[in-house]
């Protein structure tokens, strides 16, 4: 019997994003319509307020009358009202195409489990993949349909920093530059905090969790009690437990104040920020560089464009580790196609050895 071997399949992070996608738009026509309207009214909205403030300044500027000013505002919050509106009705149309997608990819696996051979289904490697695969759709906010959620979030949030460049690109590129990097360095900041973290608390404490659920076990099932008397391990395991508790709670404090310093360093960076773009904006005022139409406008516009790149660069290794997921649904759902393309190379390869021997003997 041809026995599966253990998964060695490997996709990027793009490809697994590309791949829910285009599994999520079969048969769902208007998906890609629908998911478009969303990322651009999602992303007007977060900037037609500070447009509508730079344009009233500017329009007041230039001395427009009350009657004026009045029709201008009534139809900016009307084409705000349209905006929110697309960007309502479309997040609803895809909240329940995704429900739809997951379910499309649980019937798959249960297609792939159908179409299986029994004596290969019994596998403990193909049983470990299945169970995996299943892990990966049982949820909203993991596997299939948390990659696909976080890939719909990305899409918005580079058409937010499209926006933002095409609003504030115009002889800036120094403080843009300057934003980026404070933004990069936070990012940094985090990422490594979040990998000491893992390794110097997490990781350890997995073991702790395992062995303080087996002394929970032991010291509250009723089941060891005769056990623990006879030998007088009482004071033992409590004293076993103890520790293991003691450990596992410094670890986390450690943790907390790991995250208390990151969190400190982030703010000051984050006023730093602050403070060079202040500065900057009332030098270019002063200079009569820029209007304080202009002012305001860049005033809301820098801030949500960093916050943005921040948010799109945090999502990076939740990004990975929900497409590590998506590698394990996408393995198990192939394993019938490759253990058939196994098989037949297999029986190309045995067919060739016979009929040499058959002209050998010959």
């Amino acid at each position: 019997m041809k026995q599966y071997e253990k998964n060695d399949a490997k996709y990027f992070s793009l490809q697994n994003m590309f791949y829910v996608l285009k599994e999520t738009a079969k048969g769902q026509g208007l998906f890609l319509p629908l998911l478009f309207f969303y990322a651009l009214s999602m992303s007007c909205s977060e900037f037609i307020p500070a447009i509508v403030n730079s344009l009233i300044i500017a329009k007041l500027e230039n001395n427009l009358s009350i009657k004026q000013l009045l029709l201008l505002i009534l139809a900016l919050f009307f084409f705000l009202l349209i905006i929110n509106g697309i960007a309502l009705f479309t997040k609803s149309q895809l909240d329940w195409r995704f429900f739809f997608a997951r379910t499309k990819f649980i019937r798959k696996i249960l297609g792939t489990l159908m179409n299986m051979d029994y004596e290969k289904l019994e596998q403990p490697q193909v049983l470990d993949a299945q169970q995996k695969a299943l892990a990966r759709t049982s949820g909203s906010n993991s596997g299939v349909q948390g990659l696909l959620e976080i890939t719909i979030k990305n899409i918005v949030n580079i058409v937010k920093i499209l926006i933002a460049l095409s609003l504030v690109v115009n002889k800036n590129w120094g403080i843009l530059i300057v934003i980026v990097l404070l933004t990069f360095l936070h990012f940094f900041i985090v990422d490594k905090t979040k990998n000491k973290d893992k390794k110097d608390t997490w990781d350890v404490l997995a073991a702790k969790w395992r062995r303080l659920g087996y002394l929970d076990n032991m010291t509250s099932n009723f089941l060891y009690g005769k056990e623990i008397r006879l030998f007088q391990i009482q004071k033992w395991l409590l004293k076993k437990q103890k520790n293991e508790n003691e450990e596992a709670h410094t670890l986390i404090c450690k943790s907390q104040n790991l995250w208390f310093k990151t969190s400190s360093i982030n703010q000051i960076i984050a006023i730093v920020q602050k403070l060079i773009l202040y500065a900057w904006l009332t030098y270019s005022v002063i200079q009569h560089d820029i209007s304080i139409a202009v002012y305001i406008l860049y005033v809301q516009v820098i801030p949500t464009f960093s916050n943005t790149l921040s948010s799109l660069l945090d999502d990076v290794a939740e990004t990975r580790k929900l497409s590590a997921e998506v590698t394990d649904y996408r393995y198990f759902v192939s394993l019938e196609q490759q253990i058939e393309l196994k098989e037949e190379a297999c029986q190309f390869a045995v067919s060739d050895v016979i009929k040499e021997k058959i002209e050998f003997t010959f």
